[in-house]
């Protein structure tokens, strides 16, 4: 290892023991966690696609039935994703050895290390999650307790229905969204396993002239 990659590692080390409170941590989660102008017209082309449905769930007869049923089925897939990213979050702790942890510590963007990256980047999805099955659950807990054919007092029918689309339009777009999220962190995982066969290799490689 040379003087600059020591350097470069020990300022990282030293950043990353940093106090920090958790909003702290949210605002740099925001930071690495912004969402692209591709992802953004992707949601766009998306909603345009299902405007129907959107429409037909709104100004449904049992909107709230509906909506229920598409609640439970964005459980079904949020827990199981949450367990999956918690399980790849140990599979990248595990693979942080000397070698990999080196390599990871020594590269570095917008004053964060690669190791870092990923970090915030698995605990930002953790999170993303954890939010949604959290939000499911109020959700659940509120509209199973209210008349399927309940509206907000003294709004005409049509404002309802319209509201009621925009919001249903709004919930599965964080979902799609969430699904995004979900294939940039298999990828992330991807990296980090590419990353720990090359510092690996290279270890291999210098034993292998040290013994030759």
């Amino acid at each position: 290892m040379n003087p600059e990659q020591r350097t470069t590692i020990s300022k990282h080390l030293e950043r990353m023991t940093e106090e920090r409170t958790f909003v702290e941590v949210l605002k740099e989660i925001y930071s690495i966690s912004k969402i692209s102008r591709g992802r953004l017209i992707s949601l766009l082309i998306f909603s345009i696609i299902m405007l129907k449905i959107y429409i037909n769930v709104g100004f449904s007869e049992d909107t709230i039935s509906r909506v229920i049923d598409v609640i439970n089925s964005s459980n079904n897939f949020s827990i199981p994703a949450f367990a999956v990213v918690f399980t790849g979050y140990a599979i990248f702790q595990a693979l942080s050895n000397s070698a990999t942890l080196a390599t990871l510590l020594s590269v570095s963007r917008n004053e964060k290390s690669k190791f870092e990256e990923f970090n915030l980047s698995y605990l930002a999805t953790a999170l993303l999650f954890l939010t949604l099955v959290v939000v499911n659950f109020i959700l659940l807990l509120i509209f199973k307790n209210i008349p399927n054919d309940w509206q907000i007092p003294l709004v005409p029918n049509l404002i309802n229905n319209i509201l009621a689309t925009v919001l249903f339009c709004f919930y599965i777009t964080v979902n799609i969204s969430a699904l995004f999220e979900l294939k940039c962190f298999i990828y992330n995982l991807y990296k980090c396993f590419a990353i720990n066969a090359v510092a690996n290799g290279i270890e291999v490689l210098k034993r292998d002239d040290e013994e030759s």
